[in-house]
C-alpha cells in the first residue's frame, strides 16, 4: 500500500496513510516521533500531535498537506478534511471481519 501511494506521490499526487486508534501514541523522544505503529516489520509513527515543528515534520494541522506529512500516519482527526488525492487505511484490531460482516472491537 506504502508503495502504490509513494507511486502517486512521484506522480504529483497526495497521498497519505489513515489508521484508527490501535497503536500506542507515544511522545517524541530526543526530538524525534516514535514509530508506534508496528505490522511485522513495517513501522511508522503517527502524525505530530502538537502545534510547531519537530526535526522536519509538520505540526498536526499541516499533516494533510505538507509533503513531508507522507511520512507519518495519521489519525481520524488530521484527516478530517482528505485534503490529498489518495489515502491508504490501515485496519486495525477495532474494525474485525466476523463471519459475513464487519464488526467494532472496541
Amino acid at each position: 500500500m506504502e508503495d502504490l501511494l509513494r507511486a502517486k506521490e512521484a506522480q504529483h499526487l497526495t497521498a497519505r496513510i489513515t489508521a484508527g486508534f490501535c497503536w500506542r501514541w507515544g511522545e517524541p523522544r530526543r526530538g524525534r516521533l516514535v514509530d508506534d505503529i508496528t505490522i511485522g516489520s513495517w513501522r511508522k509513527p503517527w502524525n505530530l500531535r502538537g502545534e510547531s515543528r519537530l526535526d522536519g515534520v509538520p505540526p498536526s494541522w499541516l499533516w494533510a498537506t505538507d509533503p513531508v506529512g507522507f511520512g507519518q500516519v495519521g489519525c481520524v482527526y488530521t484527516a478530517q478534511g482528505f485534503e490529498y488525492d489518495w489515502n491508504g487505511a490501515i485496519l486495525g484490531d477495532d474494525l474485525v471481519w466476523r463471519q459475513d460482516r464487519w464488526l467494532p472491537n472496541p
